[in-house]
């Protein structure tokens, strides 16, 4: 120690000692997250975009990785621990195509311009319900 140099109190000195042990934990925890990023980029790159699930490569911890790319953990466990015969439900309720129906919707707005859509698509369910065809949902519909 030289001759007038201020003298730091133990108590400031282990404050500042606990507030770097802290900032490198956050450090890690930072970078961690940055690396996860970064496979995941290079894992999305080779997939045909990121409807690839995730993965944790090297073992990183499942947390982390779903931290890093903001998704639900419990939506990862779902998607890990599905049967291998599983199907998405929501592709079974497409409906046929109906190569009549765009026609149908179509001469029912030009009768009467100002319906929309789906009051067009009432008029047509009206019509088949008569003629005992199938219903037309609405909300499915695109022509």
């Amino acid at each position: 120690m030289y001759a007038g140099e201020a003298v730091v109190p133990a108590s400031e000195l282990a404050a500042a000692r606990a507030e770097i042990v802290k900032l490198r934990r956050v450090l890690g925890k930072k970078t961690l997250a940055n690396e996860i990023l970064k496979e995941a980029v290079e894992y999305a790159a080779k997939k045909s975009g990121l409807r690839a699930r995730p993965r944790c490569p090297g073992r990183r911890p499942m947390k982390a990785v779903c931290e890093a790319l903001g998704l639900a953990r419990s939506h990862i466990h779902a998607l890990k621990h599905r049967p291998a015969p599983w199907v998405d439900g929501r592709k079974r309720r497409t409906p046929a195509c109906d190569e009549q129906l765009p026609i149908d919707i179509r001469e029912r707005i030009a009768e009467l311009p100002s319906y929309g859509y789906r009051r067009a698509c009432a008029l047509v369910n009206r019509e088949r319900m008569l003629n005992d065809g199938p219903r037309v949902n609405a909300s499915a519909f695109t022509a």
